[in-house]
């Protein structure tokens, strides 16, 4: 993610995730944060120069041996279509290369896609956070690398 990205993200973050989005602001602290490391997808770069515009977009928090998906959006329009999956992929790559041995995550307990995502990846249920989100649970979900 570079400074230009900032602006359309956060537009769709705000799209997708309504009153839990980050904020602008918010998304500048996190580029300029130690250990960060995102990922933007715009269809160009994904081969689909039918469709342009930011397809996705995903964030990791690197701490020695340890690592949290901050993370992982994909616009509504191209779901289904394995732009999550390239977005995680491509963030427990780098983990891997920078010695991570354990990624951490949090996820809506009513977004059963994104679970089953996570779960072929090898993440399992810890624990729940209730009422983490304005409207719903969060789910904790760990991997081992």
């Amino acid at each position: 993610m570079r400074w230009f990205d900032i602006a359309p993200i956060a537009a769709l973050d705000a799209a997708i995730f309504g009153a839990d989005a980050w904020s602008e602001a918010y998304f500048w602290s996190e580029l300029a944060a130690p250990g960060r490391h995102f990922i933007v997808l715009d269809a160009a770069a994904a081969g689909n120069a039918a469709s342009p515009g930011l397809l996705g977009f995903a964030g990791l928090s690197v701490s020695g041996p340890q690592a949290d998906i901050l993370t992982i959006a994909s616009h509504p329009d191209a779901r289904r279509q394995g732009i999550g999956r390239r977005l995680l992929d491509a963030l427990l790559d780098h983990a891997r290369a920078n010695g991570v041995e354990a990624v951490h995550l949090d996820v809506r307990a009513d977004n059963i896609a994104a679970q089953a995502m996570y779960a072929a990846d090898g993440f399992v249920e810890l624990d729940r956070r209730p009422g983490y989100y304005r409207d719903a649970d969060a789910v904790l979900m760990r991997a081992l690398l």
